[in-house]
């Protein structure tokens, strides 16, 4: 028992050997850690130059490619003068890169930010506040120079594309011009055969004697005479006709109600012989005679028969007949169908009243008639008021139709 005791009240003791080995492994945990540190640090910034030399490498291997191809296509002269307009254009500053940016983003994408990008943007919107025309650039100038000559290779070749493509457009148009010409000129060519301006042939029949020739004179416009036949009464016909460019026959035919015909007037009842011998007399008197209307014929014109058998001897002595359009009923148009010859007809009388401001009418409604057709025929007569009227209107006359021949008329009725 009292062994006990003296064993129990022994203090007891730690043993030192246990904190020297915790000691021991921490110190060489923190060694371990240091030396993976150091390594991994070692390892990163080897692979960081190497990265970084591989890189710029490559980017001056393009560059030079870039520069052969530059030099094959451009001259240097014209480069070096459009670089440097264009970078005195563009920059005024040149920045320079900081160290830890990285050039290889800004040579192969130039997308990419780069660390400092928001630091610049901060400075950017500041400078761009108080001077908006003040650009801040971060590209060198060696690469912005690069670049533009990238841009003005690129410029040459649009300028040459769009060479080409103006080329072939002009080609085309002048093609196109070739071909509006040659359409012109049918145009041109068609525009001569219609009408330009519309025909008046103004006849003035009765003509008989001197006084009648003056008269048609004194208007001073262009109007077709139209002689009566030679008899006793008008002797002079075929010598005063001579005076003229152009005359036609106005040929008596039977009327339904006229107190006093003309001698050799045609009558209905006239034989087909005796009608051609008539005729044939009128060709004798007339050589260079080639048109006839009718004085007075509303009975004869209305009659088929009658008209047929005058029509022979138009057609004999070389006359064509125009139908001055006495009656309403004529058949003139019939027979001409039948020998198929053109039927010419009277679009107006001027002077059926006897009366000035009638006369005035009627002049503008022949002009409306040829303006309406393109031609038309007006026939009037070697009177005072007539004459007067046509003298007064002479202006509007030819301001609104061209005035002519009535066998200048002929080729539309054909």
């Amino acid at each position: 028992m009292a062994k006990l005791k003296k064993t129990d009240n022994k203090p007891k003791k730690r043993r030192p050997r246990a904190k020297k080995a915790k000691k021991g492994r921490f110190v060489l945990w923190l060694f371990v850690i240091l030396a993976i540190i150091s390594a991994s640090s070692y390892l990163f910034f080897k692979n960081y130059d190497f990265d970084i030399k591989k890189k710029q490498e490559h980017i001056q291997k393009t560059e030079v490619n870039h520069k052969k191809n530059i030099d094959k296509k451009i001259p240097k002269e014209n480069i070096a003068k459009k670089s440097h307009k264009d970078t005195k254009a563009k920059t005024k500053t040149v920045v320079k890169f900081d160290k830890d940016e990285n050039l290889s983003k800004l040579f192969l994408d130039t997308n990419t930010k780069d660390e400092t990008y928001f630091l610049r943007q901060l400075d950017k919107d500041k400078k761009e506040r108080t001077d908006t025309k003040k650009e801040n650039t971060n590209i060198n100038y060696s690469v912005f120079s690069d670049k533009n000559i990238t841009v003005i290779s690129q410029e040459k070749k649009i300028q040459n594309n769009d060479s080409k493509r103006v080329t072939r457009e002009n080609n085309k148009t002048t093609d196109k011009n070739i071909a509006i010409k040659k359409i012109e000129t049918k145009v041109i060519k068609n525009k001569n055969t219609k009408i330009k301006k519309p025909k008046l042939a103004i006849v003035i029949d009765d003509v008989a004697n001197r006084h009648h020739v003056d008269m048609i004179r004194s208007v001073g416009i262009k109007m077709t005479p139209s002689f009566f036949p030679k008899t006793k009464h008008h002797l002079d016909t075929p010598k005063l006709a001579k005076e003229f460019e152009f005359y036609m026959i106005h040929l008596p035919m039977q009327a339904q109600h006229f107190s006093s015909p003309e001698i050799n007037t045609l009558n209905v009842q006239d034989s087909e012989k005796l009608i051609d011998k008539k005729i044939k007399d009128i060709r004798a008197d007339f050589p260079n005679a080639k048109f006839m209307n009718n004085h007075t014929g509303s009975k004869f014109t209305s009659d088929f028969s009658a008209m047929e058998k005058a029509y022979k001897a138009f057609i004999k002595y070389d006359f064509i007949f125009i139908d001055s359009k006495t009656i309403s009923t004529t058949k003139v148009k019939k027979v001409a169908k039948k020998y198929k010859k053109p039927y010419i007809s009277r679009d107006v009388f001027l002077d059926d009243k006897d009366n000035k401001a009638s006369i005035n009418e009627e002049i503008k409604n022949a002009i409306n008639t040829a303006k309406q057709k393109g031609y038309a025929i007006a026939i009037g007569h070697p009177r005072k008021n007539t004459i007067e009227v046509l003298k007064q209107n002479r202006s509007y006359i030819l301001d609104n139709v061209e005035l002519v021949y009535v066998k200048d008329l002929y080729g539309f009725y054909r």
